[in-house]
């Protein structure tokens, strides 16, 4: 069977989707021997193909959660980490915490140059990359004379001798936060509210069973070091050696579909005041979002879009005062 009509789908075939809206994706994903890592280099590339095209799956995915959203410096700086990080590349720290990741982070040429390299480069090329810098202990220099080394194309190879010569960098360190969205963090939420419906295999059962919403309660969503996919467990019991807590999860692919449609939905009412408030030095009066609203057919009623405009934080301009007027006195 078509892979993409299949009426059960895996985390990883759900994430990209979730992402890319791209069925050959999905089909790629179904294979469990193709790594998440190299599935989400071929989605960011799909994101930014469908971005040139006008559509932002990115911006659909912050409305549909009904999250704040980034800056778009933001968004730069996590498809930066994203690399750095699974490249391994020294001398970055980073310290994970709640809702966000930070690093700190000199940039340079010559390590921007091997990145970009590194996210257009095929699968083969990419973990041969990854391999050379994945001894920490040793220094940079070394990795010129790694075996690995000759594996990689010779323009990667030129910018792997650029990065191992490169200048120290001048300045202080940059800390950056940032809050791009989190699709599996999105995914398991609507797993938590019912809004996608799952069956798995616990561990030692031959026969499946419907993963309800209480016990997505206390599972979690993460890529299994073993297998290098995305696996459930429960939470804080994650194990490197083993699928996961959950085998053979499966999600329903019409409530996929629901959940992440194939054309872009229609635009909410605090997209459309936020895009408003953009253009206008983040201030909107009342009248003007109502007017807003009405035009691009997402206004319900006043108290929505009042509601709306605390929500996202929108300052309305506020208008002069008349003098009161001043009671005459009596004769």
């Amino acid at each position: 069977m078509d892979a993409f009509k299949n009426p059960f789908w895996n985390l990883d075939q759900v994430i990209v989707w979730a992402q890319t809206r791209d069925q050959e994706l999905v089909r790629l994903a179904a294979f469990p021997e193709r790594h998440t890592l190299e599935i989400a280099a071929k989605a960011w590339r799909l994101k930014e193909r469908a971005k040139e095209k006008s559509r932002d799956i990115e911006a659909e995915l912050w409305a549909a959660s009904g999250w704040e959203p980034p800056s778009q410096s933001d968004l730069e700086s996590r498809k930066m980490e994203n690399s750095v990080r699974i490249l391994g590349l020294p001398p970055y720290a980073f310290d994970s915490s709640v809702g966000a990741v930070q690093f700190a982070w000199p940039a340079d040429p010559a390590t921007l140059a091997l990145i970009e390299a590194w996210r257009e480069a095929d699968r083969e090329e990419q973990e041969a990359l990854q391999s050379l810098f994945g001894d920490r202990s040793r220094s940079e220099e070394y990795v010129l004379v790694d075996p690995s080394f000759e594996r990689i194309p010779e323009k990667m190879k030129r910018l792997v001798r650029d990065f191992v010569a490169r200048p120290e960098v001048q300045g202080p360190p940059q800390r950056v936060v940032f809050h791009s969205f989190e699709t599996e963090k999105y995914t398991l939420f609507l797993l938590r509210s019912g809004r996608l419906t799952s069956t798995g295999n616990l561990l030692g059962e031959t026969s499946s069973r419907e993963i309800s919403s209480a016990d997505w309660a206390g599972l979690e969503i993460l890529v299994s070091q073993d297998k290098a996919r995305l696996g459930v467990w429960k939470i804080g019991k994650v194990s490197h050696g083993v699928e996961g807590d959950i085998e053979n999860l499966r999600v329903r692919r019409d409530k996929i579909l629901e959940a992440f449609p194939v054309d872009a939905p229609k635009q909410t009412l605090d997209q459309v005041l936020r895009d408003a408030a953009k253009r206008r030095d983040g201030t909107l009066t009342q009248a003007n979002a109502e007017a807003i609203a009405r035009t691009s057919f997402v206004f319900k009623d006043r108290e929505a879009v009042r509601r709306a405009l605390v929500r996202l934080g929108i300052q309305g301009k506020q208008g002069r005062k008349k003098n009161a007027k001043t009671p005459r006195n009596s004769a």
